[in-house]
């Protein structure tokens, strides 16, 4: 009796150990996303609809996972933002092989295939190009590239609208996707051409390589620019040092080449008071200092000056004012206008006295 009530005691003690491991099913199953593909090499949870289990795992590189789940319990699989919630509840079984493969989130996405085309050649198919998505609503952007035969394939959110563009083209194609009229695996094949990334690249580099040479053009017409004389008409502008509201009237005042005084240029009568005339680099309209018969006054002296920056030595008639000056000859017209124009063009240059 004693015998026979051990082995009983002992038979109810492992008999609740094979009833807890006959509440698990070994599951084998193969989990793909909507695009076909193998969920490979990806972290998934099991997790019971009571949520009083959960488990973790790897899935192999060809979709493969095995796990334990209780038995008689509805289970769901999350996968980052992804909830499948249509897996069957387990059985009361030791063990379940799920045949065919599992689409974990059928009915959520869709398979958009592209086949891009040269817009700029022949109009073959582009191989290796990079091809973006962009979500108008969130503003998302998906990248991918063409493969071999010129397809690239997306993996889009359903019930949303796209655009999509090539590195450097805005909208080569778009499209509005709605739910799929629920069907789990929905795919969309579109039609697109842009101008290739590599074209686009040797555009850049001629444009690169233009510029370079219009630069060193402009700076040689620049260079030359300065050994073209080109007629200057010289005014006083008199400013007052301080504690004066109006600058007087100066009379006549001598331009010569230097203090020496062996070359006069001539003189200006009179003197012009434009307050920050001098500072902000202005000049006098060449119709207001011209006479009516098209003559030029005697405020200005007309001299030809070469652009930069130029020495003279000024005195009035009185003797007030004597001084050395420097005359800046800016020309703003182009080398070939000045080349054929010189004789015509005029302008007017300060020459600036505080008094």
């Amino acid at each position: 009796m004693k015998y026979v009530s051990l082995v009983l005691f002992t038979s109810l003690i492992f008999g609740v150990n094979f009833d807890f491991k006959a509440q698990e099913c070994e599951v084998i199953m193969t989990l793909y996303r909507a695009n076909m593909k193998p969920l490979a090499n990806k972290l998934v949870t099991f997790k019971s609809e009571d949520e009083n289990h959960s488990i973790d795992i790897i899935t192999k590189e060809n979709g493969f996972c095995r796990v334990s789940l209780k038995q008689n319990t509805q289970y769901h699989i999350l996968y980052q933002d992804i909830i499948y919630k249509d897996l069957f509840k387990i059985p009361r079984s030791n063990f379940l092989e799920c045949t065919g493969p599992l689409v974990i989130d059928g009915g959520l996405f869709t398979a958009v295939k592209m086949k891009v085309y040269d817009s700029g050649g022949d109009y073959s198919l582009l191989k290796n190009e990079t091809i973006i998505c962009e979500s108008k609503s969130t503003g998302k952007l998906y990248e991918e590239k063409t493969n071999e035969n010129g397809l690239v394939e997306f993996y889009l959110p359903r019930n949303a609208s796209y655009d999509f563009h090539s590195v450097f083209e805005k909208y080569i194609q778009n499209i509005e996707i709605g739910d799929g009229g629920g069907i789990s695996i929905y795919r969309i094949s579109l039609n697109a051409s842009t101008i290739p990334e590599k074209q686009y690249q040797q555009r850049i580099g001629r444009a690169e390589q233009e510029e370079l040479e219009w630069i060193k053009q402009i700076e040689l017409e620049d260079s030359l620019k300065g050994t073209i004389p080109v007629n200057v008409l010289l005014f006083i502008n008199a400013e007052m040092e301080s504690g004066h509201e109006k600058c007087p009237h100066l009379g006549k005042i001598y331009i010569y080449k230097s203090k020496d005084k062996n070359i006069m240029y001539g003189s200006v009568y009179g003197n012009w008071s434009i307050s920050g005339l001098c500072e902000n680099g202005l000049s006098l309209c060449l119709n207001s200092v011209k006479n009516n018969d098209g003559s030029f006054s005697k405020a200005v002296l007309p001299l030809k000056l070469k652009r930069g920056n130029h020495k003279f030595y000024i005195e009035d008639e009185k003797g007030f004012i004597k001084k050395e000056v420097n005359v800046e000859v800016e020309i703003r017209k182009s080398y070939n206008y000045l080349k054929n124009n010189s004789e015509n063009f005029y302008l007017t240059s300060p020459i600036c006295i505080q008094y």
